[in-house]
């Protein structure tokens, strides 16, 4: 990232959901500090870890990782990652890569989370735990509502 992106990037810091890593805008008492969403509504997962919020400038770099073979930018993303998450990865009993369906990996040439994930060496990386069954379109321009729903039955896990 040049200095101006850099400047322009939005680290997600304290307060946040402590299972979604959603920011608070304002600080909270509470010990569980948890968001009205993940209160309400059953998580599948016990927690995720955010580094940015998204914007313009991320997801640009995104798309030039994922889109524009800009693959050095794992090694950044997981760099980042390990600054706010060593703790966790050290704690964690695995650590799973979220496959691409075999279609789109044939024209991508690579899985943009297991090039992250080989960054974080870590011996708790499971790479092939859950497949990719459904080639769904492409999440970019879709709300969170219609992602979720586009996502419906398209992994198979082997656990």
């Amino acid at each position: 990232f040049c200095a101006n992106c850099w400047q322009m990037l939005e680290f997600i810091r304290q307060p946040l959901c402590q299972i979604c890593s959603f920011p608070f805008e304002l600080e909270i008492i509470d010990s569980q500090k948890i968001c009205a969403n993940c209160l309400t509504k059953k998580q599948y997962f016990d927690k995720t870890i955010t580094i940015y919020r998204y914007n313009e400038i991320i997801g640009k770099a995104i798309g030039n990782f994922k889109y524009r073979d800009q693959t050095y930018l794992a090694k950044i993303f997981a760099q980042e990652l390990l600054k706010i998450a060593n703790s966790e990865i050290a704690h964690c009993d695995i650590i799973c890569v979220v496959p691409i369906h075999y279609q789109k990996l044939q024209n991508r040439k690579f899985n943009q989370a297991i090039l992250i994930a080989k960054h974080l060496n870590s011996d708790k990386i499971i790479y092939n735990l859950i497949l990719k069954i459904n080639n769904q379109k492409s999440q970019v321009k879709l709300t969170k509502k219609q992602r979720l729903k586009n996502l419906k039955k398209s992994f198979y896990k082997f656990l």
